[in-house]
């Protein structure tokens, strides 16, 4: 499973034993042309791009040099820095200044908040230098949230709040404070802080604009309650009317969608709001929320005019496929799906290798573009074979749980046989029903109140007993109440489908899936499709047989899910896939041998809640295998993409040279000091940039930066993520029956702690560090760690605080060797760290390192 992870809380504290002077509220105020100029900054930069980018840059530099005090500017121009990966040259030009001017208080703060946590130091003594530096007050708030220590946050914040200098200032500590009140469970506290300002004359557009979008985020994080709805509106209005940025459009777009529940007009709304402006990201959206509801050629016609604004490619997957069916391209749309899948699911004829995929691929080859004429331009014996033709045609996809893409065959039938164009429609209208549902049931914290509320359904137990104690609920109840709402949806779905309105019977059958017991820790419903011969030896069913329950009731639809419930995770969390193919494998690793059931998958149709919150997930691990999420993994490619196109060509040479030329930070530390020497250069603190610098290495060796083309493939991205995977099963065949591998299981879990969340990040450590060695291109591999390295928060998965351990004991193995041996390492300086110069090695290197630290670590021992 690879992550990226939520952005850090922005504006939050540090320490409550700062002891310097107390400050005065009566800051001075900013020069008009400065704050004017730094408006227009600020405006330029949200509209993206290299031209505005450059003129943001100059725009804050006159503010700079209108009021060279002032923190705000300089700030924002190390934030363009960042965007130009030389954030840790900046950092370096602070350390620099600041040997020459070490009592600089401005500098000391923005030194401070480069450097991240490492230099939550410099904030305490930005403020006994200067207790009427706003900023400085501001970072020990940061860093106080940073330590969960949120009266303290609270405390500095209201100080920065005080000392501001000019509306801008204003507008985001009390952005900040808000933020703040949010994490302390007081959302009614947060607005209170926010809705005052949006009417205020004296808040400049855009930080109103910012300030609008986050009151709506909070709002519609409060369900059930007026403000939730409050939110909507204000959210739609901000769709409507406000020049939101692509981030903030798909923000409120993902909470609004699944908010407005049993609401009926809820999807044209939202389609009308983003339908007032025209960028990428509307044009999407506005596509996925059209073919939600119907077939429509516009979805196709939005995605074209996204490509234009984008790099000439339209949007690959299940998105383009179903709007090509909705425009009628029934054979195109198969062959451009067809011709971006990876190679691990296709045949030596390039067909799936799922037989049903395969099927449809040949069908809709026969089809051709004959088949959908209307009937008035064929013969009747014609027209009754076109119907023929697009009803097995319609079939073959529903089967396939292609339900958009066949009620636009439905269309097309229509002209034929109108009788077997309406079932069509209707089976393929009830499976987008049902995913639709699903994806609602889990939106929330309390799936089954949330059924109970919307459909009618009689209130869960724990609800009814209120008066006779809590909510806590026995083991097991919740994941059987949503059991219980799932069944209600799928005798939805098959009435619809003329199959009988049974969920009594659906709800016993449901109840009856298999289950993986884990104790206390735990349990999974059996995902399928078929039991394997481990489980026919726990006597859960024979092998190969069908697994029954809900895992056949998702076989049916085309889909591969997963529902379960473990120990501190909130309750009952689900995951449900569009299969691809689902086989079993076996190789190995390290000489370690793996072997599973492999489920290929490609779009989720419920997320898991680690992806709710934030987080990006391309596979994980089962108990006999993995899955792998092929959608989540092309959107890895496009970072990549979005890379090539923000560096590549002709005039962005001179800006990527810079970015890949940085060596990073100087040692500072004497050589009468070896000891300190030694730490600075493995210091993994603040990389800044280095996993996209490593990525821009990467595209540069491969030309990829002079074409169009993506120069790191779906197949490369694809195959990463299962060999970290299958680094999993490799522990998995390790440790377990754990009957005849005591000794080592126990070495495990003893080096972890006894915790099963320390236990969960020493096996994430363990399967990348395996991917690290196994990947063909470990530079991949590396950008997943290091992008965990830059996190300030660990995230909300055990990968991240992992990865970071990882990191740590690379560059020591790296140092250490380095130190050995420094000829065999002619790219490196040790005057500099190490860290901040990784992208200057070569692939062969880097693996070298990963393989001396799996050999240290056990890995290649069977």
């Amino acid at each position: 499973m690879r992550a990226a992870f939520a952005l850090a809380l922005v504006g939050l504290g540090f320490l409550g034993a700062c002891r310097g002077p107390q400050p005065r509220p009566d800051p001075r105020p900013v020069h008009n042309e400065a704050s004017a100029s730094f408006e227009h900054a600020r405006e330029r930069w949200r509209r993206g791009g290299t031209l505005a980018l450059e003129e943001a840059r100059a725009s804050a530099e006159r503010a700079v040099a209108i009021a060279p005090e002032w923190v705000a500017p300089r700030r924002f121009l190390d934030e363009l820095s960042r965007a130009d990966l030389r954030a840790v040259d900046a950092l370096a030009q602070h350390r620099s200044e600041l040997l020459a001017r070490p009592d600089d208080a401005g500098r000391c703060y923005l030194a401070g908040r480069l450097e991240g946590r490492s230099g939550s130091w410099r904030f305490e003594r930005a403020v006994r230098l200067d207790p009427n530096l706003a900023w400085g007050w501001h970072g020990l708030a940061w860093a106080a949230a940073n330590e969960n220590d949120t009266r303290s946050a609270l405390r500095h914040g209201e100080r920065a709040l005080q000392l501001a200098r000019d509306p801008f200032e204003e507008a985001y500590f009390q952005g900040a404070l808000a933020r703040i009140d949010l994490v302390r469970g007081k959302p009614r506290d947060a607005l209170a802080r926010l809705l005052p300002l949006l009417d205020a004359e004296r808040i400049a557009q855009v930080d109103r604009l910012e300030l609008s979008v986050q009151a709506a985020q909070i709002e519609l994080s409060m369900f059930f309650q007026p403000e939730g709805r409050r939110g909507e509106q204000r959210a739609l209005t901000l769709l409507r009317n406000g020049e939101l940025t692509d981030p903030e459009v798909e923000l409120l777009v993902a909470r609004l969608r699944f908010l407005r529940v049993g609401d009926a007009s809820a999807p044209l709304d939202l389609q009308l709001a983003l339908a007032a402006r025209s960028t990428p990201a509307r044009d999407r959206l506005r596509a996925e929320l059209m073919l939600e509801e119907r077939p429509t050629p516009l979805a196709l016609g939005l995605l074209a005019r996204a490509r234009a604004a984008q790099d000439g490619r339209l949007a690959s997957g299940p998105l383009l496929r179903a709007a090509r069916f909705a425009a009628g391209q029934f054979e195109l749309g198969v062959e451009e799906w067809l011709a971006d899948l990876p190679s691990v699911v296709l045949d030596d004829r390039g067909l799936p290798r799922d037989e049903q995929l395969a099927a449809l691929v040949v069908a809709a080859r026969a089809l051709g573009d004959a088949a959908p004429r209307p009937a008035s331009g064929v013969s009747e014996v014609d027209s009754r074979l076109a119907a023929q033709w697009l009803a097995g045609f319609g079939n073959s996809l529903i089967s396939a749980g292609w339900f958009r893409e066949a009620r636009a065959v439905a269309g097309a039938l229509a002209a034929h046989d109108l009788d077997l164009a309406l079932a069509l429609e209707d089976r393929g209208a009830a499976g987008q029903q049902l995913l639709g549902s699903l994806r609602r049931l889990f939106t929330t914290s309390d799936p089954a109140l949330l059924a109970a509320v919307s459909w009618g359904l009689e209130l869960p137990a724990r609800y009814r007993q209120l008066e006779q104690g809590s909510l806590a609920p026995k083991k097991g109840e919740q994941l059987d109440e949503v059991l219980d709402a799932m069944a209600h949806l799928f005798a939805r779905a098959r009435v619809l489908s003329g199959e009988p309105w049974d969920p009594e019977r659906t709800a016993a059958e449901f109840h009856a899936s298999p289950r993986y017991e884990f104790g206390w820790f735990g349990e999974l419903l059996h995902p399928g499709p078929s039991f394997s011969a481990q489980d026919d030896k726990q006597g859960l069913g024979r092998e190969g047989a069908p697994v029954p329950g809900l895992a056949a009731a998702f076989a049916g639809i085309g889909r591969f899910a997963l529902l379960g419930e473990v120990l501190g995770g909130g309750g009952p969390d689900a995951t449900v896939l569009q299969r691809t193919l689902i086989e079993t494998r076996r190789g190995e690793h390290l000489g370690v041998p793996w072997w599973g059931t492999v489920a290929w998958c490609e779009g989720a149709d419920v997320q898991p809640r680690a992806a709710r919150e934030g987080a990006t997930i391309s596979g994980a691990a089962l108990h006999e295998g993995y899955w792998v999420d092929i959608d989540a993994v092309r959107r890895e490619r496009d970072v990549w993409s979005r890379l090539q196109r923000e560096f590549g060509g002709p005039a962005q040479e001179a800006r990527r040279s810079a970015a890949l030329a940085t060596r990073g930070l100087s040692i500072v530390a004497g050589a009468d000091r070896p000891d300190l020497v030694r730490l600075e250069r493995r210091s993994v603190q603040t990389l800044l940039g280095e996993a996209d610098r490593m990525r821009l290495a990467v595209l540069a060796e491969r030309q990829g930066l002079a074409g169009r083309e993506a120069s790191v493939s779906l197949d490369e991205l694809v195959e990463l993520t299962g060999i970290h995977e299958q680094g999993h099963l490799c522990d998995r065949g390790r440790l377990l029956p754990l009957a005849r591998h005591p000794l080592r299981a126990l070495a495990l879990v003893a080096r972890a702690g006894f915790t099963p969340q320390r236990i969960a990040e020493r096996l994430e450590y363990r399967a990348q560090l395996v991917a690290l060695c196994e990947a063909p291109e470990p530079r991949l591999a590396w950008v997943d760690v290091l992008l965990a390295g830059e996190g300030e928060n660990l995230g909300i998965t055990p990968h991240a605080t992992a990865y970071r351990a990882l990191l740590v004991d690379l560059i020591h193995v790296l140092d250490r060797q380095f130190e050995a041996d420094p000829e065999a390492f002619p790219e490196l300086d040790a005057g500099h760290v190490l860290a901040h110069q990784l992208h200057l090695l070569p692939p062969q290197t880097l693996r070298r390192v990963a393989v001396a630290l799996a050999e240290r670590e056990g890995l290649t021992d069977e």
